[in-house]
């Protein structure tokens, strides 16, 4: 999930640009050496260099750069196998708490935008969405999904998840996750899925069609709430993780249609290794 967001500008293969202007050549008279190098150093001006666009290491959810190996494919992607807080985990019901974990919502209408990353069918949005989390806040990004889902309610995983990736001034990650379960057709992803574009990496925009997406979020707000990571390279962690126990439906055909595009695109789940999460 990391690179779903960091890597925007690599994916989409922006870059700086380069002057092509061509200089004038000057012919002068014969000078003293001396002079000549004096003159040189004065008017030496600083060689311009083009930054070099960093290339992200190549990972993938199958085979020889699969999970079990992102740990060892790059430096910067330690934590997928050294880390103690990593995501997605199974999560286990248990008797929810009245309080302590305050969600609000305030998104605010966009365009719909959809990319296919290569990993995922991702969805950049318009400045302006907050996610309001105990007091602290966070702007929405984006949201992209999995199937089958990455983190399992008591073992069961679900056709679908959506995760909307919020970032805080601090830099700290907040993700929500929302289940889809099989049921019936859902509007808002018939929508959606009709603006895939047909090559990856590719941005396809739709100005016409606004929406506010908080109608991909269920009534209920009860949630189970912990600290994880990003649960794609670099795995980064101290993610505040709020994961929506109420699914949403979506229609066996469009589950269908996301899993021809992208299908087992999850890691598994990871151990808890200590660590406690809540039912809210």
């Amino acid at each position: 999930m990391l690179r779903l967001l960091i890597s925007f500008c690599l994916i989409l293969g922006l870059g700086a640009c380069g002057s092509s202007e061509k200089k004038e050549e000057i012919v002068q008279e014969p000078m003293k050496k001396e002079e000549a190098s004096k003159k040189d150093n004065a008017e030496a001006k600083p060689e311009m260099k083009k930054e070099p666009v960093e290339k992200a290491t190549h990972w993938s959810y199958k085979g020889a750069f699969g999970p079990q190996f992102w740990g060892n494919l790059d430096t910067k992607y330690e934590l997928c196998k050294s880390g103690k807080q990593q995501s997605p985990i199974d999560l286990v019901w248990k008797r929810p708490k009245k309080s302590g974990s305050l969600v609000e919502i305030a998104y605010k209408e966009t365009a719909l935008k959809t990319m296919d990353s290569g990993h995922s069918i991702v969805y950049p949005v318009d400045p302006g969405s907050l996610l309001m989390h105990n007091g602290k806040a966070y702007d929405l990004k984006m949201f992209h999904f999995h199937s089958p889902s990455e983190h399992s309610l008591s073992g069961k995983n679900f056709p679908l998840e959506m995760q909307l990736v919020h970032i805080a001034q601090d830099g700290q990650f907040s993700i929500v996750s929302v289940f889809f379960k099989e049921g019936a057709e859902n509007a808002m992803l018939a929508k959606m899925w009709a603006n895939i574009p047909a090559e990856k990496k590719q941005v396809k925009v739709d100005n016409d069609f606004l929406y506010t997406p908080s109608v991909l979020l269920p009534n209920a707000k009860t949630h189970y709430n912990y600290i994880g990571s990003l649960t794609a390279p670099p795995c980064s962690e101290n993610v505040n993780w709020i994961v929506m126990n109420t699914p949403l439906e979506a229609s066996k055909a469009q589950i269908d249609a996301y899993k021809a595009l992208y299908k087992d695109n999850n890691r598994p789940t990871q151990s808890l290794g200590g660590r406690d999460y809540n039912n809210y």
